[in-house]
């Protein structure tokens, strides 16, 4: 009974109950949209992470330190054999490669830069950088090198041709080896094309005369069993008296933690807003709705209606107003969303030179928790004028003009 007159309510009042619905459909289609393109972002930063760092890294403490030298933070033959039989025990394990970074010179006879190399293995699937030119590595390659795409660009080299590079070893002697162009690729980001050189693993290390590798990259069949692995091999590592480390995507990448700290406070914030602004607002019109109908209240209460039951009616009404509002702004958001992803839209963010998509991630988890807070605010907002409209007296109302 109580939910019908509220109903019958909210259908009178028309123009009130559409400002009420207006401002809370857009207000909850707004958090929807925020929250799905923030979804879609983390979504595409957690793909392009494990990407570009593997799920896991294993290496000696002081190569996330940078304080070892030489070969001392190095794995040796043994160490890789011992790795490579724990992690051929991890069903999650797909697959698993070694690097060795080194930096150095690198040029032609008319000018030179300098470039710092990946010793990558070209028979693990591991392929962070986006091919522009020429081809990749392939097993068994030898001098063969990929460049960056701004470095390829300030050589004037092209895919073929030859050129010389200098390093040191772990040693501290100088080597020499000629290089042959086999492509050139993309990192996104201007600073890293100027720079960034891929090498066979095998060749890095023939150039700084070591057998070992810097650090064993770690793919595994879903992202979602990256920390309980990680764990699990770290346990391994422990218990076979290794001293490594293990780390994880998320602590290797550092973008992805500033951005998602970013967003998380840009979009606590919108949060905040426009549940204030819903809440205000359906305050508002819901005050106005309590003074125009004073005396229709007092001549309820005049017949017999309980200040409870007049409680609960305007309690329904703003129940009944967060039910359909909030219906409306999902269904809003998501044919927008919807519309947003069929228009394929890209943009190109700071410190990148390459564009990324625009995108909303539809969830319906996300709908829910939306849904949630509209009703939440409009009660919360209807609370206040309900509990004064049941505190009134009969004669003030009666006599209200």
């Amino acid at each position: 009974m109580v939910f019908k007159l509220a109903f019958r309510s909210i259908l009178r009042n028309r123009r009130r109950t559409a400002v009420s619905l207006a401002v809370i459909g857009l207000g909850t289609a707004a958090l929807f949209l925020a929250n799905g393109y923030v979804a879609f972002t983390y979504s595409g930063l957690e793909q392009m992470s494990v990407e570009q760092t593997g799920h896991l890294q294993v290496a000696r403490p002081e190569v996330w330190t940078e304080t070892g030298e030489g070969e001392r933070h190095l794995l040796d033959r043994r160490q890789q054999e011992t790795l490579a039989r724990i992690l051929g025990e991890l069903p999650e394990v797909v697959a698993y490669g070694g690097t060795l970074s080194l930096a150095g010179i690198i040029g032609t006879d008319r000018q030179s830069t300098a470039f710092v190399a990946e010793g990558i293995d070209p028979a693990f699937a591991f392929t962070p950088w986006m091919l522009e030119e020429g081809t990749k590595l392939f097993p068994g390659d030898r001098e063969r090198i990929l460049l960056g795409r701004g470095m390829a660009r300030a050589l004037g080299a092209k895919p073929e041709d030859w050129l010389s590079l200098l390093c040191t070893t772990v040693e501290g002697a100088y080597n020499a080896a000629s290089v042959q162009v086999s492509g050139t690729f993309s990192t996104g980001t201007a600073q890293g094309d100027a720079r960034l050189a891929v090498l066979p693993l095998s060749f890095a290390q023939s150039l700084l005369n070591t057998d070992g590798i810097e650090k064993l990259i770690v793919k595994l069949d879903r992202t979602e069993a990256t920390d309980r692995v990680a764990a699990e091999l770290a346990r391994r590592l422990k218990a076979a008296g290794l001293p490594l480390q293990v780390k994880t995507w998320r602590e290797l990448s550092v973008f992805f933690k500033q951005v998602r700290t970013m967003y998380g406070a840009i979009f606590g914030f919108m949060t905040i807003t426009i549940f204030g602004l819903v809440s205000f607002s359906v305050l508002e019109v819901m005050t106005l709705a309590f003074f125009e109908r004073m005396r229709e209240l007092g001549t309820a209460m005049a017949i017999g209606t309980s200040r409870g039951q007049i409680f609960a009616q305007l309690l329904s009404e703003g129940l009944l107003l967060g039910v359909f509002g909030g219906l409306l702004g999902l269904g809003l958001g998501w044919l927008m969303g919807v519309g947003l992803n069929n228009a394929h839209l890209t943009y190109t963010p700071p410190e990148m030179n390459e564009p990324v998509p625009f995108g909303v991630q539809l969830s319906l988890g996300a709908a829910f928790f939306h849904f949630l807070t509209a009703l939440l605010s409009t009660l919360t907002s209807t609370l206040y004028p309900a509990w004064r409209a049941a505190r009134i007296s009969i004669v003030e109302a009666l006599h209200h003009v």
